[in-house]
């Protein structure tokens, strides 16, 4: 091959390959059919380089196996064994995740020329291009940026934390992430509500009441990050509890006698710095989700970005500079510490330093407050509105237009419903709904851990870290501009605008479901075995065979017992479990909008007690990770069903000017009037007023 061509010589070895792989007669996976082998096997030669090495038959399982590879001598840095090369490119040489990542981007176009063309009208579309100028372009793309900085992070470290660490040390940090996920997803809700409560105060003109939700947000959060870091560093030191924790597989004797499968004291060892690091990061994470919501709510897509972008952009850059070279997991641990303390302190830092956000918003001595105690309106009235206003000047502008600044009476009364007791209240609520999501994804993985192993475990995590790639990151912005827009406009009463952006929510997720199945599915083996390229060393050796087996299935002996494989009926629940992944974060957005938290808490209730413990029994009765997978996600199908039919209900509501857990006892109402009163549009649906816009009063 030395004179042929690159791709001769490519071609060539393949064919070879091939050959190799049909004269051992054995199986490389469950339904192999022969052709190229999936993974090609190295042994580690003297001088520091590596020969390739053949396979031979299992004669007990008929699974292929490689006992001249040094997968257990070769030591971290030495690689016995790797994807084969073009094994994963699928359509005009392109890798799957290119063709998904295409497929995206023109569901995005049709999704939005839909929109502007059958959703807005032409007055509508005018109205919505804001003015081009330099500060609206440089927030435009800070928001861009930022937005795609953390999903190029998110994506990011789930492929290269699954790619780069060997199989035991990425069940460690899933683990170790079903353990810790939950608490901080639970928390999520500190970045939302403070999101929605900002837009609502703002829209309404009551500063005292957005400075009592972010004194919440932070303070609280902070203070609530501690308090849990300080219980989990007891929980992770406490002996005996640690270990069933942190490593559950180990207590499988599923797989003793195979050599590469660590003890718990290994497991625990390894993931106990980045549990560490990952806890004591929550103070700042806490914090900065309710600085987020804040930003966000005000109107200061500048400074948001910046949060954003500090935290992402240390992430990133210590994922290619520090954690590649050397893969480590308590390297994840730290980054993730750095990044939320940096953008933490950097953030609080640059909010002191303005004037207007200072005195009306943090906390101050009641002498150094000049103007915090007034709202948007009386500001307005007395013409001293603070520099850089934004989000509040617009707000300030487009009430004063129509029906003049909100009273004092009226700002008063909504500040006194929304108290310190009723924002706890609230918060609590939507806390059990991410809890209701989380309690699933933490129990399938621990059961699928304890009662079938480090193989049923690593199906279930390689799935996973495919979810940012082909499919969550996809709602990122959509999730964003929910929470921003949908409050906003809910707040200011234009209710036939939020139902214009709900029905795009529809339109894109239910179009970006069909993208992800049609991407996905065709290319079922080259994605799986991609994702589980690192379990390629347990065909090194007899003994390790069950635990390849447990992974990719193949062979029939007695000693090998694979209940689904990664590439079959495991890849099948992938798309499902996705695309209730994506609807819930949707609408669960847009109830958020609403301010129905009660109701979601109560239907996240319902669904825990009605769909959770039937699906995790049958699927502990199958004992297969499939039926563990699709039990983890299916609560979250049910919730998105329950929360996309109550959020068209409530717009329902809102058009026919029924009050509802949008509208707060003494805020500012909707009332008819010659240009604002209910009327029947021409399509037969409640509309409202000139360009059904329903303005407000005070």
């Amino acid at each position: 091959l030395a004179g042929a061509s690159p791709a001769a010589g490519r071609a060539a070895a393949r064919r070879a390959a091939a050959e190799a792989h049909g004269t051992a007669l054995c199986e490389h996976y469950g339904g192999d059919a022969g052709g190229v082998a999936p993974f090609a096997y190295f042994r580690r030669l003297p001088n520091g380089s590596k020969e390739e090495v053949g396979a031979v038959a299992d004669p007990d399982s008929g699974l292929c196996v490689y006992p001249e590879a040094s997968c257990e001598a070769g030591g971290q840095e030495f690689k016995c064994c790797e994807l084969t090369k073009g094994y994963t490119q699928v359509l005009s040489g392109m890798q799957a995740s290119t063709v998904n990542m295409i497929a995206n981007y023109v569901v995005l176009i049709v999704a939005r020329v839909i929109y502007n063309r059958a959703l807005m009208t032409k007055e509508e579309r005018a109205e919505a291009k804001p003015p081009c100028t330099v500060l609206n372009v440089v927030r435009a793309f800070a928001v861009i940026g930022a937005i795609g900085a953390a999903i190029t992070a998110q994506i990011t470290l789930a492929t290269m934390s699954q790619q780069a660490l060997d199989v035991p040390t990425r069940n460690a940090m899933m683990i170790a992430t079903a353990f810790l996920e939950p608490i901080r997803e639970i928390f999520q809700f500190l970045e939302d509500i403070v999101t929605v409560k900002m837009n609502y105060a703002i829209g309404q003109g009551d500063v005292p009441l957005a400075r009592r939700v972010l004194a919440l947000g932070v303070f609280g959060g902070a203070a609530v990050g501690t308090a849990a870091a300080a219980l989990m560093t007891a929980l992770v030191f406490c002996p005996g509890l640690v270990d069933a924790v942190l490593a559950p597989f180990a207590f499988n004797t599923m797989y003793d006698g195979c050599s590469l499968v660590p003890t718990a004291a290994e497991v625990v060892a390894r993931a106990r710095p980045y549990v560490l690091w990952r806890i004591w990061a929550w103070p700042f994470a806490f914090a900065n989700m309710s600085l987020a919501g804040f930003l966000v709510g005000k109107g200061e897509y500048i400074m948001f970005a910046m949060l954003m972008l500090i935290e992402q952009v240390v992430t990133l850059v210590g994922l290619w500079n520090v954690f590649l070279p050397s893969p480590r997991l308590e390297v994840l641990g730290a980054l993730a510490f750095v990044g939320s303390a940096s953008a933490t302190v950097l953030m609080i830092c640059m909010l002191y330093a303005r004037r207007q956000i200072r005195q009306e918003y943090l906390p101050l001595p009641p002498s150094c407050r000049k103007q915090g105690d007034l709202t948007l309106g009386e500001r307005a009235e007395s013409g001293a509105v603070g520099e850089g206003g934004g989000a509040a000047n617009a707000a300030v502008a487009e009430f004063g237009a129509e029906g003049g600044a909100p009273s004092r009476a009226n700002t008063t009364a909504f500040a006194s419903v929304a108290s310190w007791r009723d924002l706890a209240r609230e918060g609590l609520l939507a806390m059990s709904v991410d809890l209701a999501a989380q309690v699933p994804i933490a129990l399938g993985i621990y059961l699928a851990s304890v009662r079938m192993g480090i193989g049923a475990l690593y199906q279930i995590s390689a799935l996973q870290a495919a979810f940012p790639q082909y499919g969550t990151s996809w709602v990122a912005g959509l999730v964003f501009a929910m929470k921003i827009r949908g409050s906003t406009m809910i707040s200011q009463g234009n209710f036939v605008a939020f139902k214009k952006l709900f029905t795009f929510c529809l339109l894109y997720t239910g179009l970006l479901a069909v993208s992800s199945a049609v991407t996905t599915l065709p290319f079922a083996r080259p994605i799986s075995f991609d994702l589980a390229a690192q379990a390629c060393e347990y065909a090194s050796t007899t003994p390790c065979l069950e635990v390849y087996a447990s992974i990719f299935g193949g062979g029939s002996g007695a000693g090998v017992q694979a209940q689904s494989t990664l590439q079959g009926s495991s890849f099948d629940a992938f798309v499902p479990a996705l695309i209730a992944h994506i609807f819930y974060k949707t609408f669960k957005a847009g109830l958020y909008a609403c301010q129905d938290f009660r109701y979601m808490a109560k239907a996240s209730g319902w669904i825990l007690l009605c769909v959770l413990g039937p699906a995790m029994l049958a699927a502990a009765l199958l004992d297969s990770p499939t039926a563990v997978f699709a039990a983890m996600y299916l609560p979250c199908l049910a919730l998105a069903v329950v929360f996309a039919s109550r959020t068209r209900s409530n717009i329902r509501g809102m058009l026919a000017g029924a009050a509802g857990p949008w509208s707060v006892e003494g805020a500012p109402r909707p009332e008819p009037g010659p240009e604002g009163s209910v009327a029947e549009s021409g399509d037969g649906e409640v509309g409202t007023g000139e360009a059904g816009v329903r303005r407000v009063p005070s």
